[in-house]
This record gives structure tokens, C-alpha cells and sequence, in this order.
């Protein structure tokens, strides 16, 4: 008798144990397991992004990668009756960033990632991001799974069938809408068959082919440079003359 009331105990602990799993971080161990460690991504997605002149962007998305470096990222938009038609495409051993506007290619990214800034994106990439917090509501079959990571809140809607349907991100920025097509990770495909291929008729662009670098050679001497600190005093190169001085030059892109 002990023994039976024994396996009772243990058994009515199991179940209280898997009820108090957490639904949302479920959904999310769910999601996070299906993306990590896949060897290919497959992503159709409509974008809308507010601009600060109250229009909206429209932005369609296609992604179609394999691990390491094969496939293909394109986005296109229009804004203010200006094309933007973009495309990171990997051949296997390197990336390269294809303009199709200006029909020029240039050396792209070391790696996928580079890109990414959605949460599965990521995840699937380099391994799930920390996680902040994760919240589930739900409401017409449709599961909405808030995430809050690296600044911001991610929301993915899934139906009933576990796939991604849409999905919203809010951070610094406006809130940017999503509907997705497509939004899927496999580990039964060849990568090879993502490999593309760099098209004919493009003129290589060198950001940095205009630029006169005489100055960044060693042993040449520094032009005065003059900056206004956060005190709001004029510090120039000339007044440290004798002593070793680092200047980064930044800037957002």
C-alpha cells in the first residue's frame, strides 16, 4: 500500500509540474527549437514601416538562405517615388550586396546574421537571443506571442497549425507591421541547391574608390583636426602635439 500511495504522490506531482509550465514560454522553446540549428530559411513577408512624413513605406522581403553562405536576401521598396531594390546573395564562399537599381555589386558581409533583426532570424543564424521577457494572449485561433529582446518588443501570430502568419516590432522606432507568406526552417534540404549565382552585366562599386587615403599613411603627418567636446570647448590636434593621440571616426549609417 505504501508503495502504491508512493507512485500516486509521484504521479499527481508530474502533473502539477506540467501545469504550471508557462504557456508562452512554450510556444517560444517551440519556436526557438524548430530555427536553431536549421540548415535552411525560408521567408516571404510585407512589411509596412511608418516614415516621418505620416506616409508609410511598403516593404516586400524574400529570404532563401542555407548555411554557411548560400541563396539569397532580397528587399525592395519605394519611397518618395524612389526605387530601392537590394539583394545579398551567397554563392557558397562569399556574399556579395547586388543593387538592382544601379545595377552594381559589391563584397557583402561576412556572414548571414549581419542582416538579421528578427528574433527567429537570430536564432536561427547564431543561436537564440537572451530573452527579456515573452507574454501569450489568444483570440480568434490565433496565438500572439510578444517578445521583448534587445531593445524592443517582437510579436509573431501563429495559427493552429504552429505556423507564422504575421507579426509586429516596436523598439526606439515606429511600430513596423508584418504579413507573412512564408516563414519556415528545414534541415531536410541540400544547401547547395540555395547556391545563386551573381548575374551578368554588373559594374563593381568601391565605396572607397573616390576617397584620398594619402593622410592614412604611416609616417605621414596628421592635418590639424579641431572638435567641440560636450563642454561645449574647442580641443584641437595641434594642442596635444608630444603626446599620442587616437581619433575614431564614426558615423550611423
Amino acid at each position: 500500500m505504501k508503495r502504491i500511495a508512493l507512485l500516486v504522490l509521484v504521479a499527481a506531482g508530474t502533473v502539477a509540474a506540467q501545469d504550471d509550465v508557462d504557456p508562452a514560454r512554450k510556444l517560444l522553446d517551440e519556436l526557438t527549437a524548430r530555427f536553431k540549428g536549421a540548415k535552411t530559411l525560408d521567408i516571404v513577408v510585407e512589411s509596412e514601416q511608418p516614415l516621418e512624413d505620416d506616409q508609410v513605406m511598403k516593404v516586400s522581403s524574400e529570404v532563401h538562405i542555407a548555411k554557411p553562405l548560400y541563396g539569397s536576401f532580397r528587399v525592395k521598396a519605394v519611397r518618395a517615388d524612389e526605387p530601392f531594390d537590394m539583394e545579398v546573395v551567397g554563392t557558397g564562399e562569399k556574399l556579395f550586396l547586388l543593387n538592382h537599381v544601379d545595377k552594381t555589386i559589391q563584397p557583402g558581409p561576412a556572414e548571414w546574421q549581419n542582416f538579421f533583426s528578427m528574433y527567429l532570424m537570430r536564432t536561427w543564424g547564431a543561436g537564440a537571443p537572451e530573452v527579456d521577457g515573452v507574454t501569450l494572449t489568444e483570440a480568434d485561433g490565433l496565438r500572439r506571442l510578444a517578445i521583448e529582446w534587445g531593445g524592443q518588443t517582437e510579436t509573431l501570430v501563429v495559427d493552429k497549425e504552429g505556423r507564422i502568419v504575421a507579426g509586429e516590432a516596436r523598439g526606439p522606432g515606429p511600430l513596423v507591421k508584418h504579413v507573412f507568406k512564408r516563414f519556415e526552417a528545414r534541415s531536410d534540404v541540400d544547401p547547395k541547391t540555395y547556391a545563386a549565382k551573381i548575374p551578368d552585366g554588373y559594374a563593381t562599386f568601391d565605396p572607397f574608390a573616390e576617397m584620398n587615403a594619402s593622410l592614412l599613411e604611416v609616417g605621414a603627418a596628421a592635418p590639424d583636426v579641431s572638435v567641440t567636446g560636450m563642454d561645449d570647448k574647442v580641443m584641437k590636434l595641434a594642442d596635444l602635439k608630444g603626446k599620442t593621440v587616437v581619433l575614431n571616426f564614426w558615423f550611423f549609417h
